[in-house]
């Protein structure tokens, strides 16, 4: 007597049989894994061009990048990392990058990212360019600028408002 034994073949992590596929309708995928392209056949996912490309889409059977990986900005149908320093998002306008958000601590000013410190003086944090909400120790906030706390209370060192010395 001949046994017949049939060997099934399990991919982890993939649905409908096929690597790298998050959503699928039977045999056929729908939707593949970040940094993977759907084929047209709906068979298979195949790696975006792009090493930095999140999600890649096949117009024209050209694989082509929608949204890039973080810390990368979609440039010219590339993605290009975000060089601006201190940037968590940078956008790009006519193949040219600038920040539009900065990290902790900057506040964006012309495309870049500047401390406080930078624009206005003694300042510890700002809301704008030009709007300070925080003075280093020895300062006082007054009217959106840091003041020496000795120039509002006469051999003052440290001052938490304008009419406290500490």
């Amino acid at each position: 007597m001949l046994k017949l034994a049939i060997i099934c073949l399990l991919v982890p992590g993939a649905l409908a049989g096929i690597l790298h596929c998050t959503t699928a309708s039977g045999s056929i995928c729908t939707q593949c894994n970040d940094y993977y392209v759907l084929e047209a056949d709906q068979k298979s996912c195949s790696l975006c061009l792009d090493n930095n490309c999140k999600i890649c889409s096949l117009p024209n059977s050209l694989n082509v990048c929608t949204t890039c990986a973080d810390g990368y900005v979609l440039n010219s149908l590339k993605c290009s990392l975000c060089s601006v320093p201190f940037c968590t998002t940078c956008i790009a306008k006519m193949g040219a990058l600038s920040c539009s958000v900065c990290s902790s601590g900057y506040i964006e000013s012309g495309g870049a990212c500047q401390t406080c410190n930078s624009t206005l003086n003694y300042c510890s944090a700002c809301n704008s360019p030009t709007t300070c909400s925080a003075c280093i120790t020895g300062y006082v906030l007054s009217s959106s600028t840091c003041v020496a706390c000795n120039s509002v209370m006469s051999g003052c060192t440290q001052c938490t408002d304008s009419s406290t010395c500490t």
